[in-house]
């Protein structure tokens, strides 16, 4: 499972980040890039399974009246054709207003909600709140964890070579070829899915030629060998396999932490000795 934010989405990449969520988060591995539509979203491979589109309570209300909330549901709209099982939150963040509140541009309380409303029995969109930006950070987190377990969760269905590696039943180990069980152990690596590891194989074809290629590098270079291969994505579009994932992989490989090269050692101090000659 791999999350990509929107790049203008600076104050949720902070708290990510911060030491304050540093026990929650601190296993989130998260791309940034500028988003055609949404501000995070989740993609199993080349596969978009959830979009979410954050809004502070007054960015929201200000999107109703310059049609912002229209335009983007239009995109969205889009995106869901060529992603029809595409999971669609709508993450509102901020405290809700009393009975009588008016927003400055006029938009009332009841006009807000009415809105929100159309985007559940309309648009058919899950609608969640949060209390702040840690808040958020902490909900995009833990419905990562959820989503990568419903990805990697075995199912009975039959489709082809690459839907079968995304669902295969390990014990049925009858079904694995060689190639499937190279595929199969690169996409168990954090971070990693089937795409990975096909972009992977078709550079290395199996584990020996990719141990082999680890050998030919300087130590100091290991850990960004596949950081530069292209991986395809949703829309038709590329992009590198990356450091962070890049360096994952040689750890899990190898077994072991990153192993820095050594400075040479230095001989050791010679001793003088002095010699006394008695006349």
């Amino acid at each position: 499972m791999q999350i990509i934010i929107d790049s203008r989405e600076n104050k949720l990449i902070r708290a990510l980040e911060s030491d304050y969520l540093k026990k929650e988060c601190n296993h989130l591995i998260f791309d940034i890039d500028q988003l055609d539509v949404g501000d995070i979203m989740y993609q199993d491979g080349s596969q978009v399974v959830c979009l979410v589109e954050r809004k502070t309570l007054e960015d929201y209300v200000n999107s109703i009246t310059d049609k912002r909330s229209k335009n983007q549901s239009l995109r969205i709209q889009q995106l869901r054709k060529q992603f029809p099982q595409m999971i669609v939150i709508y993450l509102i963040e901020g405290a809700f207003v009393p009975k009588d509140h008016k927003f400055y541009n006029g938009i009332t309380r009841d006009a807000l909600y009415t809105s929100l409303i159309h985007r559940v029995t309309r648009d058919h969109y899950t609608l969640y709140r949060s209390c702040d930006i840690y808040d958020t950070a902490l909900i995009i987190t833990k419905l990562y964890d959820q989503l990568s377990q419903i990805v990697s969760s075995p199912s009975e269905q039959d489709h082809e070579k690459i839907e079968y590696l995304k669902t295969i039943k390990l014990a049925k180990k009858d079904n694995m070829t060689p190639e499937n069980c190279y595929l199969c152990q690169l996409s168990q690596i954090p971070g990693s899915s089937i795409d990975f590891a096909q972009a992977i194989a078709k550079q290395y074809p199996n584990m020996v030629s990719l141990i082999n290629a680890y050998q030919q590098v300087p130590i100091s270079q290991r850990d960004q060998l596949l950081a530069e291969l292209i991986v395809p994505v949703a829309n038709h579009k590329v992009r590198r396999l990356g450091n962070v994932l890049s360096q994952r992989i040689y750890q899990y490989l190898f077994g072991t932490q990153l192993v820095q090269p050594q400075p040479p050692s230095q001989p050791p101090p010679t001793s003088k000795i002095k010699i006394q000659i008695k006349k």
